[in-house]
């Protein structure tokens, strides 16, 4: 098994590598896979991340969303930690590391009806993660309730991540071909 920070730049640089139709084209279908699910229209509210660089686009899932009447979320960046934001208007701004963050005061509230969506580097078969290594998701998701869902390409996987003890692993992981779910 190879060194996580090895592996998690060669798949940063794989990814990075892809040319942004393909991303576009990809992450539809991402999205596609996750709308089509039962447990989408269940689950009543949804927390996202706000897409970076070639990571998996989100912002039609947000509209789509909006569209469904969910409440949504996304995170804010403070002190080195994720504040869930609350979305009560289309109003954006640049946040920590340029990401798109709302602009609100107020906080997402999570239960057991939210689908939380994750961002990642890489996954394996068992829905362990491996993140940007800086451990905003880990601590996040220790406070949280709700459906713990990662987006990420086929080419992110992995046979398996050597997890550690501060490692959460997400419940589902949706690829652009399939419906991961984690074991239990």
């Amino acid at each position: 098994m190879a060194n996580s920070n090895y592996l998690r730049q060669s798949i940063k640089n794989r990814r990075k590598s892809l040319d942004i139709k393909i991303v576009i084209k990809k992450s539809e279908d991402i999205i596609k896979n996750l709308i089509k699910q039962p447990f989408f229209n269940y689950h009543s509210s949804i927390f996202l991340y706000s897409s970076f660089l070639n990571e998996v686009k989100t912002d039609s899932l947000l509209k789509i969303s909006g569209i469904k009447g969910k409440k949504i979320g996304l995170p804010l960046i403070r002190n080195n930690n994720i504040v869930p934001g609350l979305i009560l208007k289309r109003e954006f701004k640049k946040g920590k590391f340029n990401i798109i963050e709302p602009v609100t005061d107020k906080e997402f509230v999570f239960d057991e009806k939210t689908i939380i969506i994750i961002p990642l580097i890489i996954f394996d078969i068992n829905c362990n993660r491996i993140g940007f290594g800086k451990g905003y998701y880990d601590r996040f998701l220790k406070k949280v309730k709700g459906l713990k869902l990662g987006f990420a390409y086929e080419l992110q996987k992995v046979k398996e991540i050597k997890k550690k003890y501060y490692d959460i692993p997400l419940d589902i992981i949706v690829t652009e071909k399939k419906i991961i779910r984690r074991k239990r």
